[in-house]
């Protein structure tokens, strides 16, 4: 299943290319149904940056007759992304920490310049769910569950896509991050 979402963010691209790779364990805070980020791993080399976020989803997103059945790792994914910084691009792709077989979804990020100084953060996406691949599903079930089961998590992840890109409007709004990104670098100072 293809997706794409595409949204504009009033600030500068390098302020929102900096806060979603550099400090999206911050940004995080704005986002109602994500516990935290972690940024596990950082690997620099010329025009690309490597990371490897790990995404808690929040129980309270979770309703609460299903909240015993849910354990805190089902909440968790991987992130690994590759940010190409001179095209403000990234491809990435999610892992689930349980049943990471039973479900592909991967993408990427562009963030253009918009007329006025804001920026369009364009989202695609390709998911692809296999159910017969969850520990305890028949085949024959999972294989009927495949289309209603992606179609469902595509509804739910559009608008998780969307708080992102509202997240990020918060936390720059809050910073009043200057155009060239400076203040937000995470530099050692000498």
């Amino acid at each position: 299943m293809q997706l794409e979402l595409s949204t504009t963010i009033d600030h500068p691209r390098d302020a929102v290319l900096i806060a979603i790779r550099d400090r999206i364990d911050e940004v995080a805070h704005f986002m109602p149904d994500v516990e935290g980020v972690a940024i596990l791993a950082r690997d620099e080399a010329p025009g690309v940056v490597r990371m490897t976020y790990r995404w808690e989803g929040a129980r309270r997103s979770i309703p609460l007759v299903l909240r015993p059945f849910i354990s805190r790792n089902l909440l968790g994914i991987d992130d690994k992304a590759e940010w190409y910084t001179d095209e403000a691009k990234c491809h990435w792709r999610i892992e689930p920490r349980i049943a990471a077989r039973c479900l592909r979804c991967q993408g990427t990020t562009l963030l253009t310049d918009e007329p006025g100084g804001g920026t369009r953060m364009v989202l695609h996406i390709e998911l692809e769910i296999d159910p017969a691949e969850i520990p305890g599903v028949p085949r024959v079930i999972g294989l009927r569950l495949k289309g209603p089961l992606e179609r469902y998590v595509a509804r739910s992840l559009t608008p998780n896509l969307s708080r992102l890109s509202a997240a990020v409007q918060q936390f720059l709004d809050a910073e009043a991050l200057p155009a060239n990104g400076a203040a937000c670098r995470r530099d050692p100072q000498p």
